[in-house]
């Protein structure tokens, strides 16, 4: 718990020095989604898991998120931009389209935040947000909502997961 806090401190003090600086921008991202199957995607972390908190969050899918670094380099644009898309999902409706498009026999439960700590599951409270994306708004980038977004990409999620022919490791729930 000591090395989050000390890494969310870090970062605070970063990103303020930063902010402070010209021409320097900061892309912040949330609950990264992408079309490739890996241990930093969102998707296959939340996969991997056989107990499931229903949390809802803004998200960040990946191709998106990288269209607007390049815009934002583009137009020399500085600043804390917040690269999300529009709108909410919860981790329900991840899981949803997962089974929908990936793996129609995957299997999980949904627990309360209560049972999460009284198994054991997380020892640190879990952080749940929704942030605006109107900073790239103002630069004229518009995003899919983000579940036109997450079906877009689990679509092709589907697809390469297939092509690796190894779905996501279970973590088991005690």
């Amino acid at each position: 718990m000591r090395s989050r806090v000390v890494e969310s401190r870090s970062r605070l003090a970063l990103e303020l020095v930063l902010e402070a600086l010209p021409n320097v921008a900061i892309v912040r991202v949330r609950l990264p989604i992408d079309s490739v199957p890996g241990p930093r995607n969102f998707v296959s972390k939340l996969a991997a898991y056989r107990s499931v908190v229903d949390a809802t969050n803004s998200a960040s899918v990946v191709s998106d998120t990288v269209r607007a670094i390049a815009a934002i380099v583009k137009q020399r644009a500085s600043g804390l931009f917040h690269a999300t898309n529009p709108g909410l999902l919860t981790n329900q409706q991840v899981l949803a389209q997962y089974r929908k498009y990936v793996d129609r026999d995957h299997r999980y439960e949904l627990i309360s935040k209560d049972e999460l700590y009284a198994r054991g599951l997380a020892v640190a409270p879990r952080s749940n947000c929704e942030v605006a994306c109107t900073r790239l708004e103002s630069l004229g980038l518009r995003f899919d909502p983000v579940d036109a977004a997450l079906d877009r990409t689990l679509r092709e999620y589907a697809v390469l997961w297939r092509a690796q022919g190894t779905p996501p490791r279970a973590i088991p729930c005690e």
